[in-house]
Protein backbone atom coordinates (compact mmCIF):
# COMPACT_ATOMS: atom_id res chain seq x y z
CA UNK A 1 0.00 0.00 0.00
CA UNK A 2 1.35 3.39 -0.65
CA UNK A 3 0.02 6.31 1.22
CA UNK A 4 0.39 10.23 -0.38
CA UNK A 5 -0.51 12.94 1.77
CA UNK A 6 -1.42 16.03 -0.82
CA UNK A 7 -2.41 19.56 0.67
CA UNK A 8 -5.23 21.67 -1.88
CA UNK A 9 -7.05 24.69 -1.29
CA UNK A 10 -10.84 24.75 -1.35
CA UNK A 11 -12.69 28.00 -2.15
CA UNK A 12 -15.55 28.44 0.94
CA UNK A 13 -18.20 30.65 0.50
CA UNK A 14 -19.94 32.40 3.22
CA UNK A 15 -22.98 34.82 2.75
CA UNK A 16 -23.23 38.49 3.34
CA UNK A 17 -25.06 39.42 6.56
CA UNK A 18 -28.62 38.08 7.08
CA UNK A 19 -28.34 35.94 3.89
CA UNK A 20 -27.81 32.24 3.08
CA UNK A 21 -26.47 30.95 -0.02
CA UNK A 22 -28.77 28.76 -2.42
CA UNK A 23 -28.22 27.50 -6.11
CA UNK A 24 -28.23 30.98 -8.46
CA UNK A 25 -29.70 28.65 -11.03
CA UNK A 26 -33.46 27.32 -11.56
CA UNK A 27 -33.76 24.73 -9.27
CA UNK A 28 -37.09 22.79 -8.45
CA UNK A 29 -37.98 23.62 -5.07
CA UNK A 30 -37.36 20.14 -3.63
CA UNK A 31 -33.90 20.19 -4.90
CA UNK A 32 -33.03 23.71 -3.52
CA UNK A 33 -29.91 23.90 -1.02
CA UNK A 34 -29.61 26.47 1.74
CA UNK A 35 -26.18 26.92 3.65
CA UNK A 36 -24.54 29.09 5.64
CA UNK A 37 -21.48 27.72 4.02
CA UNK A 38 -20.60 25.75 0.54
CA UNK A 39 -17.32 24.11 0.05
CA UNK A 40 -17.19 24.34 -3.83
CA UNK A 41 -16.04 20.98 -5.48
CA UNK A 42 -13.25 21.47 -7.99
CA UNK A 43 -16.02 21.49 -10.85
CA UNK A 44 -17.95 24.03 -9.05
CA UNK A 45 -17.94 27.97 -9.52
CA UNK A 46 -18.66 30.95 -7.03
CA UNK A 47 -21.45 32.17 -9.49
CA UNK A 48 -23.33 29.02 -9.43
CA UNK A 49 -24.50 30.36 -5.75
CA UNK A 50 -26.12 33.57 -4.33
CA UNK A 51 -27.25 35.49 -1.35
CA UNK A 52 -30.95 35.14 -0.55
CA UNK A 53 -32.22 36.97 2.91
CA UNK A 54 -32.80 34.55 5.44
CA UNK A 55 -36.47 35.35 5.27
CA UNK A 56 -36.73 34.53 2.02
CA UNK A 57 -35.33 31.27 2.52
CA UNK A 58 -37.30 30.27 5.78
CA UNK A 59 -40.42 31.16 3.09
CA UNK A 60 -39.47 28.56 0.92
CA UNK A 61 -37.90 26.08 3.13
CA UNK A 62 -41.34 26.32 4.67
CA UNK A 63 -42.86 25.71 0.90
CA UNK A 64 -40.32 22.35 0.90
CA UNK A 65 -41.50 21.08 3.90
CA UNK A 66 -45.63 21.67 2.34
CA UNK A 67 -44.63 20.17 -0.82
CA UNK A 68 -42.86 17.06 1.11
CA UNK A 69 -46.02 16.59 2.96
CA UNK A 70 -48.55 16.64 -0.27
CA UNK A 71 -46.43 14.00 -2.03
CA UNK A 72 -46.85 10.37 -2.30
CA UNK A 73 -43.64 8.42 -0.71
CA UNK A 74 -41.21 7.60 -3.51
CA UNK A 75 -42.53 3.88 -4.11
CA UNK A 76 -46.05 5.15 -4.32
CA UNK A 77 -45.56 7.01 -7.03
CA UNK A 78 -43.86 4.88 -9.55
CA UNK A 79 -47.03 2.31 -8.54
CA UNK A 80 -49.09 1.48 -11.47
CA UNK A 81 -46.83 3.21 -13.68
CA UNK A 82 -46.58 0.96 -16.91
CA UNK A 83 -43.26 1.47 -18.90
Amino acid sequence: MEKKVKQVNVSILKPNEGCVLTQSAEVELQNRVFSEEIWLAATDAPENWKDIRIEEAEQLKQQQAELANTQPPEEDRSEGTAL
